[in-house]
């Protein structure tokens, strides 16, 4: 096991800080505070390897920079800002590709949907379902160019269109709430609560 030196630690510190900028003052100061106790305990110990641990200092800052957007775009409930929060927050990137980016893809999906579905009146032979000559389906939503294709449903399809559209966007959004609010838990009772399961991970993985 690598061993950090207290001038390492203070050095850490430093730049742990200033990867905070970011968060309110009094909550970066709590957060390097609770840090800084728990070095000088590591350190008595002589049991404290930063590398090993934490990895880089702006690495570290960066997952309660991340941790604070995502808190904050749950509570304002915007979906773009929750996306962007999640993809920040969650650094595995397994779950990234199959979980919260085709959650994403979803509810891209799903808006588009509902402008197809409103869209219908100003195009109407492009849009809808569409069967061939020879009674196959062929498509459905917009078509380019229908050619010999028939639209079966008319202005009937626009409601299916929309609902369907905001169903889809609105499971796909509980699921990514569900999601953030599961991360939020480490930070339910405060950042100092949050650094130190943060922490408890480090020492384990020594």
């Amino acid at each position: 096991m690598n061993k950090s030196s207290r001038t390492e630690a203070e050095d850490f510190l430093r730049r742990f800080r200033r990867g905070l900028d970011a968060l309110p003052a009094d909550i970066r100061e709590d957060l390097v505070g609770e840090l800084r106790s728990h070095f000088e305990e590591r350190l008595g110990e002589d049991r404290l390897d930063l590398p090993g641990s934490f990895g880089s200092a702006e690495d570290y800052a960066s997952r309660f920079v991340d941790a604070q957007a995502l808190r904050a775009a749950t509570t304002r409930d915007n979906p773009i800002k929750l996306i962007a929060a999640l993809l920040g927050r969650v650094k595995a990137t397994a779950f990234v590709i199959f979980v919260v980016l085709p959650l994403a893809v979803l509810e891209i999906i799903g808006l588009a949907l509902i402008v197809i579905g409103f869209s219908k009146p100003f195009s109407n032979s492009h849009i809808g379902l569409f069967f061939g000559a020879d009674g196959r389906f062929r498509a459905l939503g917009w078509v380019s160019d229908p050619g010999s294709m028939r639209e079966m449903l008319g202005y009937a399809v626009m409601p299916v269109f929309i609902f369907s559209g905001l169903l889809l966007f609105w499971l796909c959004n509980r699921l990514l709430l569900r999601i953030a609010r599961r991360e939020l838990a480490l930070i339910a009772s405060g950042p100092v609560k949050f650094l130190k399961s943060q922490l408890s991970k480090g020492d384990a993985s020594t």
